[in-house]
């Protein structure tokens, strides 16, 4: 039981710090970019204020299992699984961010730079980054505690993808059956993307002989799960209370955005509910096997 909660935490610590740092270095250089007002300066001090309340907070919870960083990062469940995700996460915007990568390089070639060139190539970097970053995370094997269960990495991976997913999906459609506003080609991208990661993941779980019942029923699975998905909906949290602020400074409420944030709201909402849910379900089925 404790070695669990250790991995957990150290799973749900290495993964907010990761995010942190690549949400801090877009907001900077988005922030640079843009013109520095009152709105764009309370915007990055919400979004910023986020992840350091999370960050604190998981930093105290792994400090009481007696790890740090660098302990989670000798861990081999820990660093493995958020290696995995993070790869899951960043790969699902590649078809995304080629339309405006191409873009950028064809003003380059034909010598047509302009202020939109810079904010593009930074992107490229940072997502070159993180994809690096969680190869490493796969493949570094230098001091590190070589037991983990490959079964429960992927089966993290999965169940993770699979519920925000689902949310992501469910919010993107009820935003565009309410306002009537047809799906862009990015949402398609994005979401199609999901769909094949989906895919390959449920294909390596199945390889495994884990179903999804199975996945679920694994108390180290389920909770490291809750945990992720709990962080992500705090996060979308704050990007919604931002959206409204911004709104209600710049006077631009409208039936449209107060219906798009009320639906953002509700699945977010649910989301951590959920989230919430799977952890208290964990006590229970522990303290029953006891």
């Amino acid at each position: 039981m404790e070695e669990e909660n250790r991995s957990v935490l150290g799973i749900a610590y290495l993964y907010n710090t990761i995010i942190a740092f690549f949400a801090i270095a877009t907001y900077l250089y988005a922030l640079f970019y843009s013109t520095i007002d009152k709105y764009s300066i309370t915007t990055c001090v919400l979004a910023l204020g986020t992840y350091a309340v999370i960050w604190f907070v998981l930093y105290m919870l792994n400090k009481k299992q007696n790890q740090g960083l660098s302990t989670i990062l000798k861990n081999c469940t820990s660093r493995k699984t958020v290696g995995v995700v993070v790869l899951t996460e960043i790969l699902a915007s590649l078809f995304v961010l080629i339309p405006a990568t191409i873009n950028s390089v064809s003003l380059i070639v034909k010598d047509e730079i302009d202020g939109s060139v810079i904010p593009n190539i930074i992107s490229v970097l940072l997502f070159i980054c993180q994809v690096l970053l969680g190869i490493y995370l796969l493949k570094c094997k230098r001091k590190t505690d070589g037991v983990y269960r490959f079964g429960t990495i992927i089966g993290i991976a999965f169940l993770y993808t699979l519920i925000t997913f689902v949310f992501s999906l469910a919010e993107k459609l009820s935003q565009s059956i309410i306002s009537l506003n047809s799906l862009n080609e990015y949402f398609i991208l994005r979401f199609v993307t999901l769909a094949i990661i989906l895919l390959v993941l449920y294909i390596l779980n199945k390889k495994r002989n884990q179903s999804f019942v199975a996945i679920f029923n694994d108390n180290t699975i389920r909770k490291a799960t809750s945990v992720l998905i709990i962080i992500d909906g705090l996060i979308s949290l704050s990007r919604i209370i931002i959206t409204v602020t911004n709104f209600i400074w710049i006077n631009i409420i409208t039936t449209h955005n107060i219906t798009q944030s009320i639906i953002r709201f509700i699945f977010v909402a649910i989301q951590i509910l959920l989230g919430i849910y799977l952890l208290k379900l964990y006590k229970v089925k522990s303290i029953d096997e006891k």
